[in-house]
């Protein structure tokens, strides 16, 4: 039976809450199971809300301890998000939970809940520095969590041991066998200092496993230590390790390779990795910094050296980050397994990187169909650019159906989180107002000049809005709009070619072009984004602008627009028609395209539909049905009084029902209030 973790009072809990907690905390694990990262940082991250003390939980108040994992509650459910990420108790017991219930599912690795143990052990130095009144009860907070950790970590090994029953990594077998002969720069494993030993063992089994072993593989590093003169037992502080490892470029690279080093800061729980590569920039391309700093000291009778500056500077941006100290003793063998596990979490991360890039590489070339599912997935995990992404997919409905409220909770979620680049979308769709989203414009000014292309893309929207925005007390500048479009659009963004084919066409900061508004439709067209499908339809169907018109083109222009979920009463009615001809062509591939409208209630469609049963047009003359489908037009808001004449005539000449004047005159004058010319005529010459 499992160790039960206990470290919280959750009697000031309501039973309602503590289901409704438990019931998120099961939804979470169960999207993130699969993704071992995420796992890792959740368990990090309750191991962080557990130990914080209330003035902490104040501190990261405005991050939201757990936020990320919890950013799929919506609507009601809001609420709980917010009280877990003000109140302690709340955050303890979501925190507590979500451990207990990863514990129970077997989905914390052996060296995951070593390197969480080696920061308890560095908390509990902090907090012994610390006075104040939570001092027994953090402390006992982080004995109890050890207690808890240490159980779990057995649980791992033993069943890892019946599993595998021995059946060991063939290549780690002969690592091991042979590692009192291999060398590190020309020197044998067993003549090198205890540092360097564990930096080359763990790089040694991180190649040969290529970043994947199972719980029973991690035992061959003790059997290995002793061979080259390494005591598992014996220990080393953070701070000299962070010291000699951060601080030797050779040695760092050695066991942070520079492949990984690109996400080295992205997971920010890890003491290691943090540490170490705080340390090395200190050492290297951020020397200027130490340097500096130790020249002012010297000016105020201080000497001190740049490897003491930036070491001090590591440990006090892991104190004031993570609330731990690096002076933390750690027995080698659990030092070495904490190597692994954030050589193992920087993989993961890279993975992520990459898979975001590919995302949003996706997006920018308007292949939503492939990005959509990597989208989803970054968007789970908490990546706010993925979240803007799908924001925008479901308001466009860009080879989706449209889903306003799902792209306004993305927003938010994004704005709560400080996400600049969605505070112009939101206050477009009303999720916050102008005066809001003026907050978060320096910042994305920030970002669009350092080539973000979001921040660019929405940049171009607040100057084309800023009249309204403002309500009059600044003129919108198209001109600064449209050249933020063009940097967007000079990255391949499609709705930068779609917004400045616009200003083209309504002439909105430039002047009317319809070769220039065709050109850059076109581009955004072919790279699949609907709308501009749809704009290409007007242009040709219509010969707007100087372009010469092209009624079959235009039609194909809509049909493809239509199958990127891209479509209007009108697009669906003028591709019915052309079929139809008014009749005399493919009736049936018209009513299919009428249905279609009718299944959206557009009213020229369903009005349409009357046509054809009135007249037989690809069915059976039914005036019945014919009378139902000119008042569903009407109903769904038909604004050229067609359907209103209609029937008028119907009940002029008993076209299915019995024959009214008085009925059929107030239909025609219905008709005529909506414009309808014919009937205007039948009114002058039939005055009541």
């Amino acid at each position: 039976m499992k160790y039960e973790l206990m470290c919280v009072d959750d009697s000031l809990l309501l039973s309602e809450e503590k289901t409704e907690i438990d019931r998120q905390i099961d939804s979470i694990i169960e999207r993130h199971k699969g993704n071992r990262y995420q796992i890792n940082r959740l368990v990090f991250e309750s191991t962080a809300a557990l130990t914080a003390s209330e003035n902490l939980v104040e501190q990261k108040a405005s991050q939201g301890m757990l936020k990320r994992f919890w950013n799929n509650i919506t609507g009601k459910n809001r609420r709980l998000q917010a009280d877990i990420d003000r109140n302690l108790a709340r955050a303890q017991y979501a925190s507590q939970q979500t451990l207990q219930k990863l514990a129970e599912q077997n989905l914390m690795s052996f060296e995951l809940i070593t390197a969480v143990n080696n920061k308890l052990n560095a908390s509990m130095i902090a907090v012994e520095q610390e006075i104040n009144n939570v001092y027994g009860t953090m402390r006992d907070i982080c004995g109890t969590m050890q207690t808890f950790f240490r159980r779990t970590r057995a649980d791992i090994m033993q069943l890892a041991t019946r599993i595998d029953r021995l059946e060991r990594n063939v290549d780690l077998l002969n690592w091991q066998n042979s590692i009192e002969y291999q060398m590190y720069n020309g020197i044998e494993y067993q003549e090198l200092d205890d540092v360097t030993k564990l930096v080359c063992m763990a790089h040694d089994f991180y190649s040969i496993t290529k970043g994947e072993w199972r719980a029973s593989d991690l035992l061959l590093l003790k059997a290995a230590m002793g061979t080259i003169g390494l005591d598992p037992k014996a220990t080393m502080s953070y701070e000299n390790f962070v010291r000699e490892v951060g601080g030797n470029k050779e040695l760092f690279s050695h066991l942070i390779s520079p492949e990984l080093r690109v996400n080295e800061l992205a997971t920010n729980n890890e003491i290691l990795s943090v540490g170490l590569s705080k340390m090395n920039r200190l050492s290297t391309e951020e020397r200027y910094i130490t340097e500096t700093t130790a020249r002012l000291l010297q000016r105020n009778g201080v000497d001190l050296s740049n490897t003491d500056i930036a070491y001090q500077m590591v440990d006090g941006y892991l104190l004031q980050q993570e609330n731990v100290h690096l002076e933390t003793e750690i027995p080698y063998y659990e030092l070495e397994l904490e190597m692994l596990y954030n050589l193992e979490q920087l993989r993961y991360a890279k993975l992520e990187k990459e898979k975001a890039q590919k995302a949003k590489a996706l997006f920018l070339n308007c292949k939503i169909t492939e990005a959509l599912p990597l989208l989803e997935e970054l968007a789970e995990a908490g990546n706010v650019e993925a979240r803007y992404m799908l924001a925008r997919i479901y308001d466009d409905g860009l080879d989706v159906d449209c889903n306003l409220e799902h792209a306004k909770e993305l927003i938010r979620q994004n704005l709560d989180e400080g996400y600049c680049c969605s505070a112009v979308h939101g206050a477009l769709l009303q999720v916050i107002d102008w005066k809001e989203a003026f907050n978060f414009c320096e910042e994305l000014m920030t970002k669009a000049n350092q080539d973000d292309v979001f921040a660019q893309y929405e940049l171009a929207l607040y100057y084309f809005n800023l009249g309204n925005a403002t309500e009059g007390k600044k003129e919108s500048d198209y001109n600064l709009g449209l050249n933020y479009f063009e940097m967007a659009a000079a990255q391949g963004y499609f709705r930068a070619y779609h917004g400045i084919a616009k200003r083209y066409y309504i002439g909105q900061g430039v002047e009317q072009n319809g070769k220039l508004a065709e050109k850059y439709f076109k581009i955004a067209a072919e790279m699949g984004y609907g709308r501009a499908m749809l704009y290409l339809g007007d242009i040709y169907f219509r010969g707007e602008l100087g372009v010469e018109a092209n009624i079959s083109y235009g039609i194909e222009w809509y049909k493809k627009a239509f199958e990127h979920h891209q479509f209007n009463d009108y697009t669906i009615n003028q591709i019915a028609r052309h079929y139809s001809q008014e009749g005399n062509g493919n009736n049936e591939e018209a009513l299919n395209w009428w249905h279609i409208g009718e299944r959206h209630k557009f009213p020229s469609s369903l009005g349409n539909l009357g046509w054809a049963y009135r007249y037989g047009h690809g069915v059976d003359v039914d005036y019945q049905t014919a009378i139902a489908y000119y008042q569903k037009g009407i109903a769904a808001g038909s604004a050229n009084g067609y359907e209103e004449r209609n029937l008028g005539e119907m009940y002029l000449n008993g076209y299915g029902v019995a024959v009214d004047k008085n009925i059929a005159h107030s239909w025609y004058e219905k008709a005529a209030e909506k414009g309808d010319d014919d009937a205007k005529k039948w009114i002058e010459s039939n005055p009541v």
